[in-house]
Protein backbone atom coordinates (compact mmCIF):
# COMPACT_ATOMS: atom_id res chain seq x y z
CA UNK A 1 0.00 0.00 0.00
CA UNK A 2 2.94 2.16 0.28
CA UNK A 3 3.34 2.57 -3.46
CA UNK A 4 -0.16 3.28 -4.08
CA UNK A 5 -0.28 5.64 -1.27
CA UNK A 6 2.22 7.55 -3.41
CA UNK A 7 0.09 7.57 -6.35
CA UNK A 8 -2.37 8.93 -4.46
CA UNK A 9 -0.41 12.00 -3.06
CA UNK A 10 1.23 12.45 -6.39
CA UNK A 11 -2.38 12.23 -8.16
CA UNK A 12 -1.05 9.84 -10.39
CA UNK A 13 -4.12 7.59 -11.80
CA UNK A 14 -3.94 3.54 -11.09
CA UNK A 15 -6.07 0.86 -11.24
CA UNK A 16 -7.15 -1.22 -7.86
CA UNK A 17 -7.81 -1.14 -4.34
CA UNK A 18 -7.04 2.32 -2.81
CA UNK A 19 -4.37 2.75 0.53
CA UNK A 20 -7.38 2.76 2.71
CA UNK A 21 -8.62 -0.60 1.61
CA UNK A 22 -5.00 -2.61 1.27
CA UNK A 23 -4.06 -0.97 4.74
CA UNK A 24 -6.74 -2.62 6.22
CA UNK A 25 -6.97 -5.68 4.24
CA UNK A 26 -3.40 -6.08 5.22
CA UNK A 27 -4.04 -6.54 8.71
CA UNK A 28 -6.11 -9.50 9.40
CA UNK A 29 -7.16 -9.61 12.52
CA UNK A 30 -8.22 -5.59 11.95
CA UNK A 31 -10.39 -6.67 9.27
CA UNK A 32 -11.81 -9.36 10.99
CA UNK A 33 -12.74 -7.28 13.59
CA UNK A 34 -14.19 -4.41 11.58
CA UNK A 35 -16.84 -7.39 10.04
CA UNK A 36 -17.75 -8.65 13.50
CA UNK A 37 -18.63 -4.76 14.54
CA UNK A 38 -21.14 -4.96 11.49
CA UNK A 39 -22.41 -8.50 12.30
CA UNK A 40 -20.59 -10.64 9.72
CA UNK A 41 -19.35 -13.93 10.54
CA UNK A 42 -15.40 -14.49 10.50
CA UNK A 43 -13.80 -17.47 12.14
CA UNK A 44 -12.71 -17.41 15.55
CA UNK A 45 -9.04 -15.88 16.11
CA UNK A 46 -6.11 -14.76 18.39
CA UNK A 47 -3.33 -12.80 17.79
CA UNK A 48 0.01 -13.41 19.05
CA UNK A 49 2.74 -10.35 19.23
CA UNK A 50 6.17 -10.87 18.57
CA UNK A 51 8.75 -10.60 21.01
CA UNK A 52 6.25 -11.62 23.85
CA UNK A 53 4.81 -14.91 26.07
CA UNK A 54 3.04 -17.15 23.68
CA UNK A 55 -0.12 -17.52 25.34
CA UNK A 56 -3.90 -17.39 24.34
CA UNK A 57 -6.40 -14.98 25.66
CA UNK A 58 -9.18 -16.95 24.69
CA UNK A 59 -10.46 -20.77 24.53
CA UNK A 60 -10.19 -22.00 20.98
CA UNK A 61 -11.98 -25.07 19.71
CA UNK A 62 -9.33 -26.60 17.10
CA UNK A 63 -8.28 -27.70 14.71
CA UNK A 64 -6.67 -23.88 13.78
CA UNK A 65 -5.03 -22.53 11.09
CA UNK A 66 -1.76 -20.33 11.90
CA UNK A 67 -0.52 -17.32 9.51
CA UNK A 68 1.40 -13.77 9.60
CA UNK A 69 -1.06 -11.38 10.65
CA UNK A 70 0.15 -8.84 7.76
CA UNK A 71 2.27 -10.97 4.77
CA UNK A 72 0.07 -12.07 1.98
CA UNK A 73 0.02 -14.43 -0.68
CA UNK A 74 0.03 -17.51 1.87
CA UNK A 75 3.79 -16.71 2.44
CA UNK A 76 4.65 -18.81 5.77
CA UNK A 77 1.57 -21.07 5.10
CA UNK A 78 2.02 -24.91 4.73
CA UNK A 79 0.92 -28.36 6.13
CA UNK A 80 2.44 -27.66 9.43
CA UNK A 81 0.07 -24.78 9.66
CA UNK A 82 -2.82 -26.71 10.54
CA UNK A 83 -2.04 -27.66 14.21
CA UNK A 84 -4.63 -29.79 16.83
CA UNK A 85 -3.39 -29.12 20.06
CA UNK A 86 -1.90 -26.35 22.15
CA UNK A 87 1.57 -28.21 21.54
CA UNK A 88 1.46 -27.47 17.92
CA UNK A 89 -0.11 -23.64 18.04
CA UNK A 90 3.10 -22.69 20.18
CA UNK A 91 5.46 -24.29 18.22
CA UNK A 92 4.32 -22.85 15.02
CA UNK A 93 3.76 -19.84 16.57
CA UNK A 94 7.31 -19.19 17.48
CA UNK A 95 7.98 -20.11 13.78
CA UNK A 96 6.06 -17.44 12.04
CA UNK A 97 7.63 -15.40 14.79
CA UNK A 98 11.45 -16.72 14.22
CA UNK A 99 11.02 -16.91 10.03
CA UNK A 100 9.01 -13.66 9.22
CA UNK A 101 10.01 -11.45 12.18
CA UNK A 102 5.96 -10.68 12.56
CA UNK A 103 2.71 -10.68 14.50
CA UNK A 104 1.37 -14.31 14.32
CA UNK A 105 -2.18 -14.78 13.69
CA UNK A 106 -4.21 -17.80 14.74
CA UNK A 107 -7.70 -18.41 13.32
CA UNK A 108 -10.16 -21.31 13.37
CA UNK A 109 -9.88 -23.69 10.52
CA UNK A 110 -13.52 -24.14 8.65
CA UNK A 111 -13.79 -27.07 6.17
CA UNK A 112 -15.26 -26.24 3.23
CA UNK A 113 -14.57 -25.42 -0.41
CA UNK A 114 -12.13 -22.45 -1.54
CA UNK A 115 -13.84 -19.74 -3.13
CA UNK A 116 -12.03 -16.36 -4.42
CA UNK A 117 -14.33 -13.85 -5.61
CA UNK A 118 -13.30 -10.42 -7.53
CA UNK A 119 -15.34 -7.01 -7.06
CA UNK A 120 -14.53 -4.47 -9.70
CA UNK A 121 -16.05 -1.11 -9.87
CA UNK A 122 -15.83 2.40 -7.76
CA UNK A 123 -19.55 3.13 -6.80
CA UNK A 124 -21.34 0.53 -9.43
CA UNK A 125 -20.10 -3.29 -8.25
CA UNK A 126 -19.53 -5.71 -10.37
CA UNK A 127 -18.55 -9.58 -9.59
CA UNK A 128 -16.92 -11.82 -12.01
CA UNK A 129 -17.86 -15.54 -12.25
CA UNK A 130 -16.70 -17.28 -8.98
CA UNK A 131 -13.55 -19.00 -9.12
CA UNK A 132 -12.67 -22.17 -6.94
CA UNK A 133 -9.35 -23.62 -5.94
CA UNK A 134 -10.37 -27.54 -6.20
CA UNK A 135 -8.32 -30.39 -4.74
CA UNK A 136 -8.72 -33.06 -7.14
CA UNK A 137 -5.89 -35.63 -5.89
CA UNK A 138 -4.81 -33.95 -2.78
CA UNK A 139 -3.09 -35.79 -0.13
CA UNK A 140 -5.66 -38.44 2.20
CA UNK A 141 -6.19 -36.30 5.48
CA UNK A 142 -4.61 -33.15 4.37
CA UNK A 143 -6.90 -30.78 4.81
CA UNK A 144 -7.91 -28.56 1.86
CA UNK A 145 -6.54 -25.14 2.20
CA UNK A 146 -4.14 -22.49 0.20
CA UNK A 147 -0.67 -23.31 1.11
CA UNK A 148 2.31 -21.34 -0.07
CA UNK A 149 3.52 -24.48 -2.15
CA UNK A 150 -0.59 -24.81 -3.56
CA UNK A 151 -0.10 -21.16 -5.20
CA UNK A 152 3.33 -21.17 -6.07
CA UNK A 153 4.49 -24.42 -7.10
CA UNK A 154 3.23 -25.64 -10.27
CA UNK A 155 4.84 -29.43 -10.37
CA UNK A 156 2.79 -29.53 -6.64
CA UNK A 157 -0.51 -28.68 -7.75
CA UNK A 158 0.02 -30.90 -10.94
CA UNK A 159 1.23 -33.51 -8.65
CA UNK A 160 -1.87 -33.73 -6.49
CA UNK A 161 -4.28 -32.81 -9.59
CA UNK A 162 -4.94 -29.02 -7.82
CA UNK A 163 -6.65 -26.42 -9.81
CA UNK A 164 -7.84 -23.64 -10.30
CA UNK A 165 -11.59 -23.32 -12.13
CA UNK A 166 -15.17 -21.44 -12.60
CA UNK A 167 -17.17 -22.40 -9.30
CA UNK A 168 -19.80 -25.76 -10.33
CA UNK A 169 -22.82 -27.33 -9.01
CA UNK A 170 -23.28 -24.58 -6.07
CA UNK A 171 -26.74 -24.56 -4.20
CA UNK A 172 -30.05 -22.28 -5.58
CA UNK A 173 -29.38 -18.98 -4.51
CA UNK A 174 -25.60 -19.19 -3.52
CA UNK A 175 -23.73 -17.16 -5.79
CA UNK A 176 -26.40 -14.46 -5.26
CA UNK A 177 -25.65 -14.72 -1.15
CA UNK A 178 -21.89 -14.62 -2.28
CA UNK A 179 -21.58 -11.66 -4.64
CA UNK A 180 -23.91 -9.71 -2.47
CA UNK A 181 -21.74 -10.37 0.98
CA UNK A 182 -18.63 -9.93 -1.26
CA UNK A 183 -19.76 -6.28 -2.36
CA UNK A 184 -20.70 -5.47 1.60
CA UNK A 185 -17.11 -6.32 2.55
CA UNK A 186 -15.93 -4.04 0.13
CA UNK A 187 -17.77 -1.63 1.05
CA UNK A 188 -16.68 -1.43 4.55
CA UNK A 189 -13.18 -1.55 3.84
CA UNK A 190 -12.89 0.15 1.32
CA UNK A 191 -15.97 3.03 0.22
CA UNK A 192 -17.25 3.33 3.51
CA UNK A 193 -14.97 5.51 4.98
CA UNK A 194 -16.14 9.01 4.00
CA UNK A 195 -13.24 11.79 2.85
CA UNK A 196 -14.22 15.80 3.60
CA UNK A 197 -12.79 18.47 2.66
CA UNK A 198 -10.18 20.04 3.96
CA UNK A 199 -11.15 23.59 5.58
CA UNK A 200 -7.29 25.81 4.98
CA UNK A 201 -6.69 27.83 7.49
CA UNK A 202 -4.21 31.62 6.69
CA UNK A 203 -1.86 32.05 9.67
CA UNK A 204 0.61 35.08 9.56
CA UNK A 205 4.09 32.00 9.64
CA UNK A 206 2.41 30.20 7.09
CA UNK A 207 3.69 29.55 3.36
CA UNK A 208 2.80 27.24 0.72
CA UNK A 209 4.55 23.66 1.87
CA UNK A 210 1.10 22.32 2.04
CA UNK A 211 0.76 22.30 -1.89
CA UNK A 212 4.63 22.13 -2.87
CA UNK A 213 5.30 19.17 0.11
CA UNK A 214 1.72 17.54 0.63
CA UNK A 215 1.02 18.83 -3.16
CA UNK A 216 -2.85 19.73 -1.73
CA UNK A 217 -4.41 22.18 -4.24
CA UNK A 218 -4.75 25.41 -1.97
CA UNK A 219 -7.42 27.80 -2.73
CA UNK A 220 -5.43 31.23 -3.46
CA UNK A 221 -2.01 32.30 -3.13
CA UNK A 222 -2.35 33.75 0.70
CA UNK A 223 0.38 31.98 3.35
CA UNK A 224 -1.68 28.81 4.89
CA UNK A 225 -0.54 28.02 7.72
CA UNK A 226 -3.06 24.41 8.93
CA UNK A 227 -5.56 22.47 7.24
CA UNK A 228 -7.99 21.25 9.39
CA UNK A 229 -9.42 17.82 8.49
CA UNK A 230 -11.92 17.41 10.76
CA UNK A 231 -13.99 20.18 12.57
CA UNK A 232 -17.44 20.55 13.61
CA UNK A 233 -17.79 23.93 15.24
CA UNK A 234 -20.29 26.44 15.12
CA UNK A 235 -18.62 28.29 11.98
CA UNK A 236 -16.45 25.87 10.78
CA UNK A 237 -18.09 22.43 9.21
CA UNK A 238 -15.97 19.67 7.92
CA UNK A 239 -18.46 18.81 4.48
CA UNK A 240 -17.70 15.57 2.74
CA UNK A 241 -16.20 15.51 -0.26
CA UNK A 242 -17.59 12.88 -2.74
CA UNK A 243 -19.80 10.16 -3.23
CA UNK A 244 -23.65 10.36 -2.14
CA UNK A 245 -23.45 12.35 0.88
CA UNK A 246 -21.58 15.01 -0.88
CA UNK A 247 -21.63 18.59 0.77
CA UNK A 248 -23.03 17.09 3.62
CA UNK A 249 -21.63 18.94 6.91
CA UNK A 250 -20.28 16.80 9.62
CA UNK A 251 -23.06 18.13 12.06
CA UNK A 252 -25.92 17.16 9.92
CA UNK A 253 -24.06 13.45 9.84
CA UNK A 254 -23.88 13.52 13.73
CA UNK A 255 -27.25 14.79 14.34
CA UNK A 256 -29.43 12.81 11.58
CA UNK A 257 -27.71 10.01 10.88
CA UNK A 258 -25.72 9.14 14.11
CA UNK A 259 -26.27 5.38 13.81
CA UNK A 260 -25.46 4.91 9.80
CA UNK A 261 -22.77 6.69 10.02
CA UNK A 262 -21.08 6.38 13.59
CA UNK A 263 -22.77 3.13 14.72
CA UNK A 264 -24.77 1.80 17.54
CA UNK A 265 -22.44 2.74 20.36
CA UNK A 266 -22.63 6.82 19.79
CA UNK A 267 -26.23 6.55 19.82
CA UNK A 268 -26.70 8.05 23.47
CA UNK A 269 -23.78 10.63 23.25
CA UNK A 270 -24.98 14.19 22.79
Amino acid sequence: YYVVSYFKMMRIPHTGCNPRGLLLARDKALTKMILTYHRISVPDFDVFPLRKKISRRRKFTYPLIVKSLTEEGSVGIAKASYVENETQLRERVALIHEKLNGDAIAEQYIEGREFYVTVLGNTKLEVPPIRELVFGNAEPGTPHMATYKVKWDDKYRERWGIEYQFARNLPNGMEERINHLCKRVYHLLDNRLLRFTPLYQTRVWGGRRLETVLHRTLPDRQPYGESWELVDREREQSVVADGPLTGWPLHRLWTDHRQAVFGSRYLAST
